[in-house]
């Protein structure tokens, strides 16, 4: 059994989470059963150096569940719901190997904010740029003037490219899926899930994660 504690955000209490023989459970609550899982969806999305991060779970019978954190760049919150996700996809990946994982946000209100946000910096940073020949800003000021268009035109060009929501997700094999998810944490081996039975006996790693289901 692996067990997993943290807040999926700043105002929530903990959760607890266990997997154990291919059934997730969270606060002592069956989830779901692994077995049943037909599809996976994992994303993230950062702003204002907040990291929000989902698994979306979906059964034969359409009902979806989701485990999602928002938490900062490195917090441990964050860190142990990467764990969490982590062994859900390596417990998927053990019950069904060539199940397809789809990997990045795609669609929805949030990734078009990102987009509209990046197109209207593009217009800011070109129309700063025009103002420069065309003599509306005061010659002490173009050199400003062209790195602040400069930047808002490369950053908001990277902005649009990057959360363009026609693009569809990746999609990749699950343990594809739980290695790239693993890449994520800033710790080598963020799980630190505890396995009952198999740890070594110096090895008190206990993991600690949160999510919530839709």
């Amino acid at each position: 059994m692996k067990s997993f504690e943290f807040k999926p955000s700043l105002l929530r209490e903990r959760d607890n989470w266990t997997i154990d023989s291919g059934m997730l459970t969270c606060n002592g609550e069956l989830f779901c059963s692994l077995a049943n899982v037909e599809q996976a969806h994992f994303a993230e999305m950062e702003a204002q150096q907040s990291r929000t991060t989902w698994l979306d779970l979906k059964a034969a019978d359409n009902t979806r569940r989701r485990i999602s954190c928002t938490a900062p760049a490195g917090d441990e919150n964050g860190e142990q719901c990467l764990a969490l996700y982590r062994e859900t996809l390596d417990a998927l990946a053990a019950l069904k190997p060539e199940m397809k994982v789809s990997v990045g946000a795609t669609g929805g209100g949030s990734r078009w904010a990102v987009f509209l946000l990046g197109i209207i910096g593009v217009v800011a940073g070109l129309a700063a740029l025009g103002a420069v020949p065309g003599g509306l800003i005061a010659p002490a000021l173009e050199v400003y003037a062209l790195s602040a268009g400069a930047v808002l035109t490369l950053g908001g060009a990277a902005l649009a490219f990057f959360f363009r929501p026609w693009v569809a997700p990746k999609r990749l094999n699950v343990s594809e899926a739980r290695d790239y998810v693993a890449s994520l944490s800033l710790d080598g081996d963020p799980s630190g899930a505890e396995q009952q039975g198999e740890a070594p006996e110096d090895d008190e790693g206990q993991g600690a994660a949160t999510g919530r289901a839709d």
